[in-house]
């Protein structure tokens, strides 16, 4: 399966609608947009390298993490694009609405059974040097 769907889970490719421009992740034959819905005319779109924004965040201590809390919330990315996300190297204290993301490739959950280690994006807050993209805030 994972081979199957590597440019989207490990390129982190998602579509843009040739319709309506409707940005989505991941990318299906179907566009998102309610008002849409056009088949067939969705375009790759990288979001590895796009700038993101945090829309709404938790910083979880029910789930279980490795590195409590487990904080994760939804990114906005720029131009479009929404995703429910694990946030990596940030501080619950640091996590705010509209806070500065960038994408980073991390390892998701290690199989020791199997000895497989899973990978997959998370979003880690960007630096200051990153933020060339949206309002400026840090």
């Amino acid at each position: 399966m994972e081979y199957r769907h590597r440019k989207t889970v490990h390129g982190f490719v998602g579509g843009r609608c040739g319709a309506c421009g409707t940005a989505q992740w991941p990318r299906t034959d179907i566009c998102v947009n309610p008002a849409c819905g056009a088949t067939g005319t969705q375009q790759d779109l990288p979001f590895a390298d796009t700038p993101a924004r945090v829309m709404t965040y938790t910083a979880d201590r029910l789930a279980y993490s490795p590195s409590p809390p487990a904080c994760y919330g939804m990114v906005q990315f720029e131009g479009g694009g929404r995703l429910m996300m694990d946030f990596t190297d940030v501080d619950e204290q640091q996590l705010a609405v509209g806070l500065p993301m960038r994408m980073s490739f991390r390892i998701k959950a290690v199989d020791t059974a199997r000895g497989y280690v899973r990978y997959f994006w998370k979003a880690a807050v960007a630096g200051p040097q990153e933020n060339t993209h949206g309002n400026g805030n840090s």
